[in-house]
């Protein structure tokens, strides 16, 4: 299926309302209208790339926009202005080649950085998009944002620390790495009390019924420290070098 890949910039405005009641809650009602700022692509080019599932987006140092489908895969190159340039790489398992799109990432030098988990390593572009080195990682953890690039161009990756007595996967981390592959540090993500709690499915003629899961999301900041949020409030947790934390919470 081919498809353009828009980026969107939302615009919010106050509803206005006539009765003092009514501006009293505007102050909490608020609506949106969504605006198409840029977009990626022409149908003119529609026979020389298409997207099927994008999943990685970066902009290079000089304004370059490169797209990851981790379906297909492929790596998009566009300039500065949404025109397509190339396709970065292919899939295999030569220099330059990848099966996975695991992560996608700007250094500060301006080099792209391709995660890819199958080959079990990173590979390294120019801003122009040419192939410059690999390097082997053997991680291998496959969920949605598990790559970053921290603020002194080390590599951070989420992966799971396995249990061999439960045979489980007991705690998951951000471990950091050096470009040439030594272990630096790990961060370790808080496991919270309601992540041993089961849930279910409701099988009814309707459809599968889910309740909502409660789950929580995690970042390396830039800056060298831990971000958590949970998703059954408004809250966010950082988690400092020297083991302190702060949070930030919001009753609604």
């Amino acid at each position: 299926m081919r498809s353009i890949f828009s980026l969107l910039i939302l615009i919010p405005f106050l509803v206005h309302c006539s009765s003092e009641k009514n501006k009293e809650q505007s102050n909490t009602s608020r609506e949106f209208e969504v605006i198409e700022e840029f977009r990626i692509g022409s149908s003119l080019e529609a026979d020389q790339f298409y997207f099927v599932s994008p999943s990685n987006l970066t902009i290079g140092k000089d304004g370059s926009i490169f797209v990851g489908d981790s379906q297909l895969p492929t790596i998009s190159m566009f300039d500065a202005e949404g025109s397509f340039v190339k396709t970065i790489g292919k899939e295999g398992r030569g220099p330059g080649e990848y099966i996975t799109v695991g992560g996608l990432e700007t250094l500060p030098d301006g080099r792209i950085v391709l995660w890819d988990q199958r080959n079990g390593r990173v590979n390294f572009y120019s801003q122009d998009g040419e192939y410059i080195s690999s390097q082997a990682f053997a991680i291998g953890y496959y969920s949605e944002k598990v790559f970053e690039i921290g603020f002194n161009k080390n590599l951070f990756f989420k992966k799971g620390v396995f249990d061999p007595e439960k045979r489980e996967v007991k705690e998951t981390v951000w471990a950091e790495y050096s470009q040439t592959g030594e272990v630096l540090d790990t961060l370790f993500i808080p496991r919270e009390a309601w992540a041993d709690k089961r849930t279910y499915v409701v099988f009814s003629n309707s459809g599968n019924q889910y309740p909502f899961t409660k789950t929580n999301v995690t970042a390396v900041h830039p800056s060298g420290f831990l971000v958590t949020g949970f998703n059954g409030e408004y809250s966010i947790k950082r988690l400092n070098n020297d083991s302190s934390e702060v949070l930030y919470k919001r009753e609604i």
